[in-house]
């Protein structure tokens, strides 16, 4: 790889924000109080099949020496219907680095971590080990290990499936908002306990 290419990365990796995917809606869980017990749930809606996600910005830590420059680059992803962050059980990033020591090197790295704030990993019956949840884990995304940059929906069939679905994504609306309210439930059981 030369320099060129390596830069062209940060261009190929800029082009994905604001683009929208269609993702399977069976890969989200919601957040629910069934006869006093708080469980993480799938959910159906109806006929619709995908919630559409938008790749928002990327979150970015840089960092240089004399001998290396390394780029960390961390997709944000959001519901497009609602604009809330989305939060899944890995954290994935490109590591973009160049060593220049002597002839210069490139390399792309991509690095996977748990995301600990990733709230149904955790036994619900013990939250006062669980981290204090937030609202956007009101909806998970159970995603998996997959590519990190969503291929982007094209944007008339976007249209179409905005339109065709328009009533069952205003369900799924508010219902992210019950599942808030829900995760609010539990935030006051997890302050009062710890």
């Amino acid at each position: 790889m030369n320099d060129i290419e390596f830069y062209n990365l940060f261009k190929y990796i800029s082009d994905h924000q604001n683009t929208v995917a269609l993702i399977n809606i069976n890969e989200f869980k919601r957040l629910v109080k069934i006869r006093g017990e708080y469980k993480f749930m799938p959910f159906k809606i109806g006929s619709l099949k995908y919630i559409p996600v938008k790749t928002d910005n990327f979150k970015e830590r840089f960092k240089a020496t004399n001998e290396m420059v390394n780029i960390n680059l961390t997709p944000v992803w959001s519901f497009f219907t609602n604009d809330r962050p989305i939060i899944t059980p890995k954290i994935e990033s490109f590591e973009l680095r160049e060593n220049a020591q002597f002839k210069p090197k490139y390399q792309i790295n991509r690095r996977i971590s748990q995301n600990h704030n990733y709230f149904s990993n955790y036994n619900l019956d013990n939250l006062n080990i669980a981290p204090i949840i937030k609202e956007e884990n009101a909806i998970e995304w159970d995603k998996k290990i997959g590519s990190i940059l969503l291929a982007p929906t094209d944007d008339s069939l976007l249209d179409l499936f905005l339109n065709y679905y328009k009533k069952e994504l205003e369900v799924f609306n508010n219902i992210y908002d019950e599942s808030i309210e829900t995760a609010g439930q539990i935030k006051k059981l997890q302050l009062k306990i710890k």
